[in-house]
């Protein structure tokens, strides 16, 4: 039931960031993994709609703060190819 219950807010959480997509002017939207241990291959498909999503929409979307492990399983699935990753925050916002 817990599974359930966070798969629903990560949706709901989902579906509100794509509406802000949509309805607003091209927008830089960083995204900080610093504090994720870990993602869920849920949690990937998810990151990369949204990747998708933007570029679609003329947003950019950036990726900071992976820690170690999670650099290596982006290295695996060759994510780090796909998505802009930035080593800090203020590289990933910076003009």
């Amino acid at each position: 039931m817990l599974r359930l219950l966070r798969l629903r807010v990560i949706e709901s959480v989902f579906q509100e960031l794509y509406r802000v997509l949509k309805d607003h002017a091209p927008l830089v939207f960083v995204v900080d993994l610093s504090r994720s241990p870990y993602l869920s291959s849920e949690a990937i498909g998810n990151l990369v709609g949204l990747y998708k999503r933007c570029l679609r929409l003329g947003h950019k979307l950036r990726v900071t703060g992976l820690s170690a492990d999670l650099q290596e399983l982006f290295s695996a699935l060759h994510l780090d190819l796909l998505l802009p990753l930035f080593a800090t925050l203020e590289e990933a916002t910076a003009p």
